[in-house]
């Protein structure tokens, strides 16, 4: 942590902001005094006044000239139909590019979920057989230890051996 405090550049950013921090109040005394008083010489401005709205000429739109009427329709089984957009031709507006965009936008996150779905389904079953398989592990094991003791506690504990005679001490 001290070796922080013996780099050149850590020092002189120090040293900089102290500096900037003591010449601050110095600095915001000159430029309140300097607003208050103009320098000799200069000219001063009257603000603007607004008197009256400054009017806006409207030029008129020149007219289209009119389209032609359209053509009358037959009404004909065959043709009360209306025709799929994609067959017709022509210029598409942009609200139905608008449209277009959004539906196969909308058409590609439906792929991605029936993915994640159908890959977190694969997990989850996966998951399930690999949980059944350590549940019947643990309880093999439980039941081998069961055993285990029950055969420990029916078996006879071994008598302790005879503790042989002390040998007489030697005088």
């Amino acid at each position: 942590m001290g070796e922080i405090f013996s780099d050149v550049w850590v020092l002189a950013s120090a040293a900089g902001l102290l500096f900037s921090a003591a010449a601050l109040p110095f600095l915001i005394k000159k430029a309140r005094s300097a607003t208050a008083s103009p320098l000799p010489g200069a000219m001063t401005v009257a603000p603007f006044e607004e008197d009256e709205p400054i009017p806006v000429v409207k030029e008129p739109k020149a007219e289209k000239a009119p389209e032609p009427a359209p053509a009358p329709v037959d009404a004909s089984p065959a043709r009360a139909e209306t025709p799929d957009r994609a067959n017709v031709t022509g210029p598409v507006g942009r609200g139905e590019k608008f449209v277009g965009e959004i539906m196969g936008r909308m058409s590609h996150f439906e792929t991605e979920i029936h993915e994640l779905r159908s890959q977190v389904q694969g997990f989850s079953e996966a998951h399930d057989k690999e949980f059944k398989l350590l549940l019947q592990k643990m309880t093999d094991f439980q039941a081998e230890l069961h055993r285990d003791l029950q055969a420990r506690a029916a078996s006879p504990a071994p008598a302790p051996a005879a503790k042989p005679p002390a040998a007489a001490p030697k005088p």
